[in-house]
């Protein structure tokens, strides 16, 4: 079954229901990130959020408009295994040489959960 308008009210309204859990746990991977900013007296800053649900919605209907993960859209737990932005945190550095380390340092705080370089 492909995204449609009714799927998409029905992960909206799942969020909905579950964005507590996304709210305490961008919260929590971004308060220990702030705590290995502070621990190894790295200058910088941590931002958290769970994803707003008007995001969410109109992230779905552009997918919906441009066919984008179609075929991983089988059925409402396809939409939420596809989205992987639902919760997350930010780091800046005040000295860019600093970004290197706070890098190393999140992946290795967090091994095994697919910390990414951007």
């Amino acid at each position: 079954m492909p995204l449609t308008p009714h799927l998409i009210d029905a992960a909206i309204e799942r969020y909905w229901r579950e964005i507590d859990r996304y709210e305490k746990l961008s919260a929590f991977i971004g308060e220990a990130c702030r705590r290995l900013l502070e621990e190894h007296s790295i200058r910088g800053s941590v931002q958290w959020r769970a994803k707003d649900p008007d995001r969410l919605r109109a992230k779905l209907q552009k997918y919906l408009v441009t066919g984008e993960h179609a075929a991983e859209f089988a059925d409402l737990d396809g939409v939420f295994r596809v989205l992987k932005d639902l919760a997350g945190a930010r780091i800046t550095t005040y000295v860019e040489t600093d970004r290197v380390r706070v890098i190393a340092l999140v992946q290795r705080r967090f091994r095994g959960f697919g910390a990414t370089r951007r």
